[in-house]
């Protein structure tokens, strides 16, 4: 008897700490804590506080803002990369007029262009160590002086990474 309490109490202290297992990407994220693509994340550029969706899979960056109708004037959606590349993108089922900022992986705003909505014709960025991009409502960069050259606020991008279950580490990002 007192063997089968043994086993099975180990088998309950096993399965119980399963049932905390954590993620793949980054171990101090839990599935109670963690962001969605959904969850707007304070983010910072120069020194404009704003609110980013972050789009962090194939799948997230490839649906973006397409079929969005609107957006806070404040808000945006930061894609993080990988790894640092030449970037394209274009407005495919976009009905939102935005301005989209290239940047490299410390921060820094290297391009930022206009974007007509619908336009499938692809802004490919002249850099080709971009591994973040920001899109935010159209003229939302020269509005508030935001331009080439300013920083998004790395700390907090690093974060909202790891709010959303992944390793800014393992991106290249530390």
């Amino acid at each position: 008897m007192k063997t089968f309490s043994l086993l099975s109490l180990l088998l309950a202290t096993t399965v119980l700490c399963g049932c905390n297992a954590e993620s793949p990407t980054d171990a101090s994220a839990t599935s109670e804590t963690r962001a969605t693509v959904d969850t707007w994340l304070p983010l910072s550029v120069g020194d404009k506080a704003i609110e980013a969706q972050l789009a962090m899979t194939p799948r997230e960056q490839q649906q973006g803002l397409m079929r969005r109708e609107s957006m806070g004037e404040n808000q945006g959606m930061l894609f993080v990369f990988p790894r640092p590349k030449q970037q394209s993108f274009w407005m495919e089922n976009t009905p939102l007029p935005l301005d989209i900022a290239y940047i490299s992986p410390d921060g820094v705003i290297r391009e930022i262009y206009r974007m007509q909505p619908y336009d499938t014709s692809s802004i490919v960025s002249h850099s080709r160590d971009i591994q973040l991009v920001l899109e935010m409502n159209q003229n939302w960069f020269p509005k508030n002086g935001v331009q080439v050259g300013d920083k998004l606020d790395m700390e907090k991008v690093k974060a909202a990474i790891r709010q959303r279950g992944y390793a800014p580490a393992k991106l290249g990002l530390k």
